[in-house]
């Protein structure tokens, strides 16, 4: 199969796995909204920064090392290489686990609530976080992302069941969200599955120089992933700083319209990385211009989705929830543009991780979390959560900036720059024009929009890559027409 065939199908499959799992998530947030009020929300978000940073810390880049290195040597080098990581990572996934329940039960020890309990949240969240990552990357080096797609659905479907049933038949709080979050993450490992835990319990049989190869080039993520929660979590603590959890949970609610890109970037992520690096492994740089084309079109397809979000996300919101989430229409615009720009910046990454040279990517994030994080303390107090997702959409497009500067030094990939930067102005105007609400009625918006986002993002593509709705003309048109002449 092709690289454009492999890539594009792939993240396709993720992408839509991931839009469906996430739809589901949407449709019940009437019910979910109603029942619990903003605040088990803010919760929650404050919980899950915890469990994103422990498992961030205990996988320590070696997912990157997984991805790499799983691909090399004979079956039993890759099983040394799988049993290694597999191990170190379980390990300090436990270690964790225990550290970050002792701080939430520190920063709640002055509650009259149940927050306390949800320490156990904390603990099981960062250990089976931690092994569904590594579980989804030995899925893809076994090119299985179907099964990564349907596995996702299944258990985002169970989760759900949870947490509505939770919240009607046991407790209206956090650990109605909680308990739907725990059992996704757990039937999701389950069901795609771990190495043979006899090879686990046993040493791993790499070498000492082995092992620091597959370190190193996940050492890149040391800084990159700590870094990555600041910019993605300490926006919600600053903000609780200032506002409270109420607030937060606002925040956190109109991120899940705003992140709605993340799907497409999770999706991307799971393929673009591997699939590149094993067809430049194979051909070398006669393989450039094959990936910088399938990175034009992932790109456009990333700015398409943006316009979307931005567009419908507002309106969307008003239709699903109650009137205290309402004031987060704001925030979605800002929040799908850090997603974009991050989203850019994972694209140009693939220039580094292929020569090896992860550590301009470390330098970029480090421009880009110092910003973030200055955004956030000078914005958060004047402007609340429209500040803090602005300062995030700013620490984006420093990351995105460095990271194509870097790309160009060591593996320049061709793109169609002047194209790019038309439809990137474009898209913005159009942005601008469709993200305010046109009606009061948020599905008369919705319907009202629909058309004109339409033909905006119809415009955008044709100005980056004109060659797929050519082709889509040509088959629709062209064809039956001369299908009518030959009759």
């Amino acid at each position: 199969m092709s690289l454009n065939k492999t890539i594009l199908g792939s993240t396709a499959i993720i992408s839509i796995s991931a839009l469906a799992t996430r739809s589901l998530g949407l449709i019940t947030a009437p019910i979910m909204t109603r029942l619990l009020g903003p605040a088990p929300y803010g919760t929650v978000a404050l919980l899950g920064t915890l469990v994103n940073l422990g498992a961030t810390l205990a996988l320590f880049g070696r997912e990157l090392g997984y991805s790499r290195f799983g691909l090399q040597g004979d079956a039993g080098a890759r099983r040394h290489v799988e049993t290694h990581l597999w191990r170190s990572v379980l390990f300090s996934a436990a270690v964790l686990s225990i550290a970050f329940s002792l701080i939430w039960i520190f920063l709640k020890q002055t509650d009259d609530t149940n927050d306390q309990t949800l320490s156990i949240y904390i603990a099981l969240g960062i250990i089976f976080s931690s092994a569904l990552a590594m579980a989804s990357v030995r899925r893809r080096l076994a090119g299985q992302y179907f099964r990564i797609a349907a596995t996702s659905v299944i258990a985002s479907i169970l989760g759900i069941c949870v947490s509505i049933g939770w919240a009607l038949a046991i407790s209206r709080d956090a650990w109605a969200l909680a308990a739907g979050l725990l059992t996704t993450s757990v039937v999701n490992f389950v069901l795609l599955g771990a190495p043979n835990p006899l090879h686990l319990i046993k040493p791993s049989g790499l070498d000492r120089q082995r092992r620091m190869e597959v370190l190193s080039l996940g050492l890149s993520s040391v800084v990159t992933a700590p870094i990555y929660w600041v910019i993605m979590s300490a926006d919600r603590w600053i903000l609780n700083s200032y506002a409270g959890e109420t607030e937060v949970g606002v925040y956190a609610f109109a991120a899940q319209f705003g992140l709605l890109g993340a799907l497409i970037n999770n999706g991307l992520m799971a393929t673009w990385l591997t699939e590149t690096n094993r067809t430049f492994e194979v051909h070398g740089t006669a393989a450039l211009p094959s990936i910088g084309t399938n990175c034009t079109r992932l790109m456009t397809g990333l700015l398409v989705v943006w316009m979307a979000i931005s567009a419908g996300g507002g309106d969307a919101l008003r239709l699903l929830a109650p009137p205290p989430f309402h004031r987060g229409t704001i925030l979605i615009p800002w929040i799908g543009a850090g997603v974009l720009l991050y989203g850019i910046s994972s694209l140009f990454v693939a220039s580094l991780f292929i020569r090896g040279r992860m550590r301009f990517m470390a330098i970029a994030w480090i421009v880009g979390g110092m910003a973030g994080i200055t955004s956030y303390i000078v914005l958060a107090p004047r402007f609340g959560a429209l500040g803090v997702a602005i300062g995030q959409a700013i620490a984006f497009a420093l990351i995105a900036l460095v990271t194509w500067i870097a790309s160009l030094r060591v593996l320049a990939i061709p793109l169609p720059y002047l194209r790019l930067a038309m439809g990137f102005a474009a898209a913005l105007v159009c942005v601008c024009a469709l993200s305010p609400q046109w009606f009061v009625d948020p599905m008369q918006s919705l319907v009202a929009k629909a058309p004109v986002g339409t033909l905006a993002a119809a415009l955008v593509v044709t100005l980056i890559s004109p060659k797929p709705l050519s082709f889509v003309f040509t088959r629709l048109v062209r064809r039956p027409r001369s299908i009518r002449r030959d009759e």
